[in-house]
Order: structure tokens, then sequence, then C-alpha cells
């Protein structure tokens, strides 16, 4: 997932900066009411035990070793959000993020829109929520859906992300996903849900290239239970465009701009880059939560 929002100091932003949170498989799932409920949370399971999908695969290996030696410049969420691949697909070399996370100032704090992804006894404050703008806002409040019920105005945002296509769409796929995953209810998620597959699976047909939104596309229908969606050569493709560092960079044919350029690896487009490889390596353990209970 793209945050929208650069800062100097990432550690520290309140945004979501990576490729969001894989919550396990929502396309299913039957949503009545616009209430909250727990009842039909998803029970956490992880894959401790089972191998390591990096052992033994060269590319996989070269990207956990790019995004661990970037560590320090990963914001808070996206810190959470390696740890979620760790425990979904059992990378052990990267189970210490979560733990690294905890010690970056502010963390843990309701100031922290994303907080709630350190488990579900936290919560974010009104005002940090108000701060968010764009998709950044529209996760945090499906993040904070057990407290806040959803009615058809956050409907009608969806409605309108998943016609937007690009990021907005892909954001709608981590939306739906912690509205199951935290078991609340929205009558409208599923048909959303379809619709935002359906959605972003057009556009990366249409894609011929390995940037950071078709990544992000790929590594989402995966966790939207969707994989089928994703072209069969699409995993080799992905190889191909591995930089020698192990990276994969935002947008290869992009000019740079001032400071930035989109043609090196980053640590965000590598996030991406490796988990859509994992996906197309086996789904791991699906029912893994995001938000540990």
């Amino acid at each position: 997932m793209r945050s929208h929002t650069r800062g100097t100091n990432s550690r520290a932003r309140a945004s979501i900066g990576l490729f969001a949170v894989l919550v396990g498989l929502w396309v299913p799932a039957a949503c009545s009411t616009a209430s909250r409920s727990n009842a039909s949370a998803v029970r956490d399971q992880s894959a401790r035990g089972r191998p390591d999908p990096t052992a033994g695969d060269a590319a996989l290996d070269r990207a956990v070793r790019f995004v661990r030696a970037q560590r320090d410049s990963v914001d808070v969420p996206s810190l959470l959000v390696f740890d979620y691949q760790a425990r979904r697909w059992n990378v052990a070399t990267l189970l210490g993020f979560r733990r690294y996370a905890r010690t970056v100032a502010g963390a843990t704090a309701p100031g922290n829109a994303f907080v709630r992804m350190f488990g579900t006894r936290y919560h974010a404050s009104a005002a940090a929520l108000r701060l968010l703008r764009s998709t950044d806002r529209l996760t945090a409040v499906a993040l904070e859906c057990e407290r806040t019920p959803l009615g058809p105005e956050f409907a009608n945002r969806l409605r309108a992300a998943v016609a937007a296509g690009g990021y907005e769409a892909t954001h709608v796929l981590l939306a739906v996903g912690w509205i199951r995953e935290l078991g609340c209810r929205l009558s409208s998620a599923p048909a959303l849900g379809r619709a935002a597959v359906d959605r972003v699976s057009a556009e990366l047909i249409r894609s011929n290239a390995v940037t950071d939104l078709s990544l992000e596309q790929s590594c989402f229908l995966g966790y939207a239970g969707a994989r089928s969606k994703v072209r069969p050569d699409w995993a080799g493709q992905v190889r191909r465009a591995q930089r020698p560092d192990g990276g994969w960079a935002e947008d290869p044919s992009a000019t740079p701009v001032g400071d930035h350029d989109p043609t090196r690896s980053n640590w965000h487009t590598t996030g991406l880059g490796l988990c859509s490889l994992l996906f197309s390596a086996g789904p791991g353990a699906s029912a893994t939560r995001m938000v540990p209970a």
C-alpha cells in the first residue's frame, strides 16, 4: 500500500507507508448490517513450524536482506506489515520487526492513527484520524470499525475509491479485509470487495510494467483470495525486474525529480515485490491476523 504523504523521518509518520496489511481471505464473507460485532472476527493463525519460503529462493532471500538493511527508514505501520508477512509465511528474519516497532517514540500512543495494528486493545485518537487524508483515512477508519460503526457514507467512499482505480481501489481491498478480520459489519462490503477485485485485476492485466502500483495490485489480489486473477507469467516478470541489490524500483521508466529517484530500489516497492512473490509461492497461513486480538 502506498502512502501519499512523504516525510523526512518516515519512522515517525502516522500514515501507513507500505503495501498495507495482508489480512486473510475476505471475499466470501457476508455482512448483513451496518453495525459492529466481534462474534465473527477472524481467529488468528500463524505459520510457525512451516518451512521458511525464503530458504533456497534467491529472489526472496535478496528481497528480505534489502528490507532488513532499510529497517531504520521504515515507518511503524509498515514495520508491522513486515511482521505480518513474517508470521503468515514464517519468514524468520523478519520476525523481530514488531518488537523493533515498539521502540519507536510514540509508536503505541493514540496519536499514531494506525496504532491498532499492535493489537485490538489499542485505539487511535479522533484527532489522529482527522489528520489523515485520502486512502490513509479510508483504511484507518476501517481499522477502528468496532468503535465507530460503518454506515452508508463510508460505503459511498469505498464505492468512489473503486471507481477511481489505482491506489484508491487497492485500498478498498485493504479496508474490506480489515472489516472482515475485526468482525465488523457493513452490508455492502462483500459486493464492494468483489468490485474492487474486478477493477484492480483489470488494471493489472493492462499493465506491462513492474511498478509500485502493479506490485501492489498483484499483492492485494493475493490477499483478497483472487490470486487466479493474476496472469500466470507475472511472478516471472517480477523476478526479472528485481534489481541487483535485491530491491524493486517504484517506476523504472520514470524521470527523477529533485531528490526523488523512482528508478532506484526502495523498501516500499520491495515490500510489495516480496509480497507478490510470497503469494505466488503459496497462501501461507491464510488466517493469520494482522491485528492481534
